[in-house]
């Protein structure tokens, strides 16, 4: 059942004080010659959204993964903590054992039809975890199909097809981060790419992809070099799109791997699924491909810029009759957790579309666009100090004020939903992308913030817990970094650091 939206009556906005005398501490490391030449952004606010400090706080900047607080909020908001979507396989019943016909695979969003377990849920994963679409496979064993004598379908029309947002970097289609969106997916849409140095100096290197698919074919020349010799891997996809280029050299004694996406999730889904049923002695007579539903003219349009109308249910998805098999996702609690705790782009862009169907019609990213910005607008965010193009934060057209997000911030403390979205966010020195980060510090287990980091921007935000035991809410931005340099991000943790013992 999703959240109902009656209480998203607008909230108060962040209310401006006279600015603490932290601010001006705050203010001047930013004047630090190695850190000077970039644009800092700084919000500062108490629980009930009283404006302690803000420096810049009401100009646009990148805000990188933190963009995914929106999107996660939203989702809590809207669709619910318990809110599942379900997978299903259609067909004509088996006759004789026989299924008579293609059968198909449906997606509705779920972002975790993967072997491994998943992570921070409140569940404590089993210790062999498997791909729920075995499932679906043992479902239709037990009914008794031997044979599908038809092909078998990938489909992800749930929503319409777009895969990628229209101004993600090309490069950036290339890595896991940046996989297509797809409402059938699997395995995070990713594969392994894995290199291992050969015995000595010159010999070539073993290059090879973990594709449970069988779906990608591979052209290596990797060479070994000595222990003291770069490694530089290039990987390039094969003009056909059926494979990649992998060339360069590695260092002897030094693996490397890295996560390459996949284009098509349907299809990898669906040729994965056929694995699975042959595996149980199930034949299929024709072959696994995908099937897509193009986006209509209206969903082209992109999010509007003006406040949008009070939030209204779209109409569900047809149901699908007479399933032969189905499983449902974990919960979007579940989900909003991995999302935001090890900053997963395209589980973010699922739930993006999910509430584009939900609320906006046929799944759209331009309808799940416009459910979040009219969400943020109920909860006090200024019509403009917020501008998304993905629900991710991988776009570099992405922009957002700092008193935004310490606003967002507010107005989720007011929620029932308020413990589960602090539980959610990287605490830290303790998990997630700040497990690292406050390790040694007397903050280490007081920082529940998201990060964000994209080119030469960066993000932190979230809630503080201070030197005098109260929660602040901060938000700190930088745009135009020195390239290469880790000297703002070193900064961004002092500003924390300041804040907490000063209040």
């Amino acid at each position: 059942m999703r959240a109902p939206i009656s209480f998203l009556l607008c909230f108060l906005a962040v209310r401006a004080v006279a600015q603490a005398p932290f601010c001006k501490q705050i203010e001047a490391l930013t004047q630090d010659p190695s850190v000077a030449s970039a644009h800092w952004g700084i919000s500062v606010a108490t629980l009930d959204g009283v404006s302690l400090c803000g420096i810049h706080d009401a100009q646009l900047f990148r805000p990188a993964s933190s963009a995914k607080l929106f999107t996660a909020a939203a989702a809590l908001a809207l669709l619910g903590p318990a809110f599942t979507s379900k997978t299903v396989v259609t067909g004509d019943l088996p006759l004789d054992g026989t299924i008579h016909g293609s059968v198909t695979l449906s997606g509705g969003g779920d972002a975790n039809l993967s072997t491994r377990p998943i992570p921070y849920a409140s569940t404590p994963p089993s210790t062999s975890p498997r791909n729920p679409l075995e499932g679906l496979a043992d479902q239709l064993a037990a009914l008794g199909v031997q044979r599908i004598d038809g092909d078998l379908i990938g489909s992800d029309a749930a929503w319409p097809q777009e895969s990628y947002p229209a101004d993600w970097a090309i490069g950036d289609t290339l890595w896991g981060y940046g996989a297509p969106v797809s409402a059938l997916s699997a395995d995070d849409n990713e594969i392994s790419l894995n290199v291992l140095p050969g015995a000595a100096s010159g010999l070539p290197a073993t290059v090879s992809l973990d594709d449970p698919a069988a779906l990608y074919t591979l052209e290596a020349r990797v060479v070994t070099t000595a222990k003291s010799g770069a490694t530089s891997i290039q990987v390039a996809r094969l003009p056909n799109g059926n494979g990649f280029s992998v060339t360069g050299s590695i260092a002897l004694g030094a693996p490397y791997t890295d996560v390459l996406a996949i284009d098509d999730p349907a299809l990898f889904t669906a040729r994965l699924f056929a694995s699975m049923l042959r595996a149980r002695g199930i034949h299929i007579s024709g072959v696994a491909r995908a099937e897509h539903r193009p986006l209509a003219a209206e969903g082209r349009s992109s999010p509007p810029v003006a406040p949008i109308p009070l939030l209204k249910p779209g109409n569900p998805p047809a149901p699908v009759e007479a399933p032969l098999a189905s499983i449902s996702s974990a919960t979007l609690l579940g989900n909003v957790a991995v999302t935001l705790k090890v900053s997963q782009n395209l589980h973010a862009e699922l739930l993006l579309h999910q509430l584009g169907q939900a609320f906006g019609g046929e799944g759209a990213r331009a309808q799940g666009l416009s459910v979040i910005r009219n969400f943020a607008l109920s909860a006090g965010v200024r019509a403009g100090d917020l501008y998304l193009t993905d629900g991710s934060g991988l776009s570099t057209h992405d922009l957002v004020t700092p008193r935004a997000m310490t606003q967002l911030l507010a107005f989720a403390v007011t929620q029932p939903w308020y413990g589960d979205f602090r539980a959610a966010l990287p605490v830290g020195g303790v998990d997630g992308t700040l497990a690292t980060r406050f390790s040694a510090s007397l903050l280490k287990g007081k920082v529940f913030a998201k990060t964000g980091s994209l080119g030469e921007s960066r993000a932190l935000s979230g809630y503080l817990v201070t030197a005098s035991r109260r929660t602040l809410l901060f938000c700190v931005f930088d745009d135009n970094h020195l390239p290469g340099s880790s000297a703002d991000r070193v900064l961004m943790d002092r500003i924390v650091e300041l804040i907490a013992a000063s209040n």
